[in-house]
């Protein structure tokens, strides 16, 4: 509702109430172009990984792994500055190593 105590009051909440829908829209165009980019970083992520994997001689898996595991995975990652797929693989390879000798 307005208020008629001032005139300048009154018009600035007319403003508000009339200018509202826009922003509404304004800010769902904006959440949704958000949303789209974050579609195409993820498909473009997506798209190399793909040309990688077909370049090189390796096959994707699929595992699973409790928060626990992926926490340490994580922070062995970090401390030693290699990707996931990196530290497996050398943990991998280290074990058979180990396990040859």
């Amino acid at each position: 509702m307005l208020s008629n105590s001032t005139p300048q009051g009154g018009y600035f909440e007319m403003l508000t109430i009339i200018s509202q829908p826009f922003m509404l829209s304004t800010m769902t165009s904006s959440l949704v172009s958000d949303k789209e980019k974050r579609k195409a970083q993820l498909r473009d992520a997506q798209r190399r990984r793909r040309e990688k994997l077909a370049q090189g001689n390796r096959h994707q898996i699929n595992i699973f792994l409790s928060e626990a595991s992926i926490t340490l995975l994580d922070q062995a990652c970090k401390k030693y500055g290699m990707d996931r797929h990196e530290l497996i693989e050398q943990l991998i390879h280290d074990t058979a190593e180990k396990q040859n000798q």
